[in-house]
């Protein structure tokens, strides 16, 4: 059984990823453009 702890504890990392997703595919744009 998955504690409240360890539920949000995934959902803060899994949003930490998703971040630092976005931000890689943000900066890969800009460098892109130049």
């Amino acid at each position: 059984m998955v504690t409240l702890e360890t539920s949000f504890l995934l959902m803060t990392l899994a949003a930490f990823a998703l971040a630092v997703s976005l931000v890689v595919t943000v900066a890969v744009n800009v460098d892109n453009n130049k």
